[in-house]
This record gives C-alpha cells, sequence and structure tokens, in this order.
C-alpha cells in the first residue's frame, strides 16, 4: 500500500463456510477514518463494469429486457418524451446527461440509489435516445436502480 501511495482498502475471500475480511490504512484519509472490513468506497467508474455485468446476469435470467422503457423498472424515474432502454444506458447513447459542475462528481456524502437518481431526474436530455454518445455516470445510477 505504501509502495502506491493506496490510503486504505478493505480486502476478503469466502470459500465454502470459510470467509475472512479486514481493512488496512483508512477509508476516509480526510477525517482518518480507519478502514474495517464493513467500510464503503466511492468506486466511481469502475463500478460501471459491475453494474452491466449486474444487469446482463439479468437478462440471461428473463428479470430484464434490453429494449424495455427503463420506466417498467425505475417507475419513479420521469418521463422524457422518449424511450429510454437499459441497452442505450448500457452504451452511453440514451441522452442521459453528466455531472452539472465539479462539485456532482465529487459528493462527499453517501447517497440512497433513489437520491443519487433525484439528482438528475429533472434534467432535460442532452439528446434523443439513440442518437449520440455520451459517457455519463448518471445513466449508470439509473441502470443500478
Amino acid at each position: 500500500m505504501s509502495a502506491e501511495a493506496i490510503p486504505g482498502m478493505t480486502a476478503g475471500f469466502a470459500r465454502g463456510a470459510t470467509q475472512w475480511v479486514r481493512g488496512y490504512g483508512y477509508a476516509d484519509l480526510e477525517n482518518k477514518v480507519p478502514a474495517t472490513a464493513i467500510s464503503a468506497y466511492r468506486y466511481a467508474s469502475v463500478q460501471k463494469p459491475m453494474t452491466a455485468v449486474a444487469v446482463l446476469q439479468l437478462v440471461e435470467r428473463g428479470k430484464i429486457d434490453l429494449d424495455a422503457d427503463i420506466r417498467d423498472y425505475v417507475p419513479y424515474f420521469p418521463d422524457k418524451g422518449h424511450r429510454i432502454t437499459p441497452r442505450q444506458l448500457l452504451g452511453h447513447i440514451a441522452g442521459i446527461p453528466d455531472y452539472a459542475s465539479e462539485a456532482d462528481e465529487h459528493l462527499t456524502e453517501h447517497k440512497t440509489t433513489r437520491e443519487a437518481i433525484a439528482l438528475f431526474a429533472d434534467r432535460a436530455l442532452i439528446a434523443e435516445p439513440g442518437t449520440r454518445f455520451k459517457y455519463t455516470s448518471y445513466g449508470y445510477n439509473l441502470l443500478g436502480a
């Protein structure tokens, strides 16, 4: 950790009935909060492929249709006047905006999924879904919901 300047981490494994997990360093460097077995960390964009795998596993199980309206799964997301699909969200072509400011990008408080979606739910689409690529973390928040 010191060689790579890693301030903290939680690591663990499970094999059969055996489980082990432990925190090292700091979960919150600014406030000197030690990392523990249950520390929460900001995954940033590393979360996107994990979310994509989870969505596709649900597709394999028949629980998500990639071409359905996302509001079929997240009914509290407002109607944008266009169909937005999980497939479009996965490919960053759903027209969902990205952060409006650096403050959006560097939130320091944990939010529930519903609270995270509320940050952008009322913003206008940046393009008609399916017509323009725009890398967006908010689209993946919606997929996570």
